[in-house]
């Protein structure tokens, strides 16, 4: 899995330097849309954070102090767990429900496509 992510993460860095150059040249020549490039370039850049989090194990890093024993014997605090637990009789709502608030991934996820939609919105 961390291979896939550091292939990921060089294809993204690779492009965004691409870019940089033919913003640079789209400048000096104006025979491409430096606008539409360096919008591009912009979401290649997010892509390329977000990679780089993942890969570097920052998220991991975030979320270790709450895996203490010591710290948390008995798990998260009530507050937490009171959230994270929902309705046994309603496990779709509350698969969704977890996936919503809960799911670092979801969050990860939503910047990907947005960051995506941004960039092919510079060029529609």
């Amino acid at each position: 899995m961390i291979l896939w992510r550091r292939r990921t993460l060089v294809f993204l860095l690779v492009a965004f330097a691409t870019l940089a150059v033919a913003f640079v040249y789209a400048l000096l020549t104006g025979c491409w849309p430096a606008g539409k490039i360096l919008g591009t370039m912009s979401a290649v850049s997010a892509l390329a954070a977000i990679a780089q989090l993942s890969v570097s194990g920052f998220w991991e890093r975030v979320l270790e102090p709450f895996k203490d024993d010591a710290k948390f014997p008995y798990g998260p605090p009530s507050a937490i767990v009171r959230e994270v637990i929902d309705n046994p009789d309603t496990p779709i709502r509350s698969e969704i429900r977890r996936r919503v608030f809960f799911d670092p991934t979801t969050g990860a996820f939503l910047g990907i496509v947005s960051t995506v939609a941004g960039g092919v919105a510079v060029w529609l």
